[in-house]
């Protein structure tokens, strides 16, 4: 097995003094990490952008994460194309709060007060953008159909940008489902909406089981980054 974990420390000599001072703990999470990390189903490339999605959504954003992650992910062969399509993926997970906030709005206002403004223009190109988005995307969930009725012209925007990376994007079709599945599964958000969708969509788009397991087990694993990035002040 590879030792990946203690690459992730600021240096070589970090690493080896966390485990001299910590060994049990540190062996432990070493070999939990490198359990998951050491997996042939996905590239070395896959690995560090499906981390990066993690930390750069919406619900487990880290900046400082977020910069280790494209150097890794760069150093692994990750183009900036790369990068900017998981950067634009993840962002649109922001709007999951709107199917949760939106159906308790429409209970406190009225269908008249919510509809003022809104014209048959309007409607129209609700309909457009959801019949462009389920080619481009391949699904359509009825949470989008609230911000349609309530919020119209924010769901035509948010949705021509939800299609931008699928048109216009480096990574594969399969490769974005993957991403997706890393955002939705991880612990600070947790969306069986999102994964449903997702594992269907990357099904069909080739996505195996074996894959799917190993973005799951980085999932599971990136609680370790506290106590790497912690190292500063412990390994000394």
């Amino acid at each position: 097995m590879s030792n990946d974990f203690d690459t992730r420390f600021q240096s070589a000599g970090t690493a080896a003094e966390m485990a001299r001072r910590f060994p049990g703990m540190h062996d432990a999470a070493r070999n939990l990490w490198n359990t998951a990390m050491d997996n042939l189903a996905l590239t070395p490339r896959m690995k560090e952008l499906v981390l990066l999605a993690i930390f750069a959504s919406p619900a487990g954003y880290d900046q400082a994460v977020v910069d280790m992650q494209i150097d890794r992910a760069t150093q692994a062969g990750a183009s900036a194309g790369d990068v900017a399509d998981v950067l634009v993926s993840v962002a649109g997970i922001a709007n999951h709060a709107l199917y949760f906030a939106l159906p308790l709005a429409e209970e406190a206002f009225s269908k008249e007060e919510i509809l003022e403004g809104v014209d048959d223009a309007t409607l129209s190109a609700v309909q457009r953008l959801k019949d462009d988005f389920v080619k481009v995307r391949g699904f359509w969930n009825p949470e989008r159909d609230v911000l349609g009725r309530v919020l119209p012209d924010y769901l035509v925007a948010a949705g021509n940008y939800s299609t931008a990376a699928a048109r216009h994007g480096s990574l594969t079709a399969a490769e974005r489902e993957m991403i997706y599945i890393s955002v939705d599964a991880s612990v600070n958000h947790m969306s069986e909406l999102g994964l449903r969708i997702h594992f269907r969509n990357a099904r069909k788009a080739g996505v195996a089981f074996k894959q799917v397991a190993a973005v799951l087990k980085i999932v599971g694993v990136v609680g370790f980054l506290a106590y790497i990035r912690s190292s500063r002040h412990l390994a000394h």
